[in-house]
């Protein structure tokens, strides 16, 4: 019976910090605001391919670029 209750204690305590994660998990998502593609290449980062083609950011490295080779 003590492998039991055991068991028990075990499941009680995983649901008792699963619920709140579950109950609140709308509260927990990160919503960023809104921002234009000008701003985004102000900060350093360069729009890929075009901005008429947006499709990512590209960060150019500040020095020279190493070919990856060790």
């Amino acid at each position: 019976m003590r492998p039991m209750r055991t068991i028990i204690s075990i499941a009680i305590a995983c649901l008792a910090l699963l619920a709140p994660l579950f109950l609140w998990q709308d509260r927990l998502l990160y919503f960023p605001e809104r921002t234009t593609l000008q701003q985004m290449a102000s900060v350093g980062l360069r729009l890929w391919p075009s901005a008429q083609d947006f499709r990512g950011l590209l960060a150019e490295p500040a020095g020279a670029a190493h070919d990856g080779d060790f």
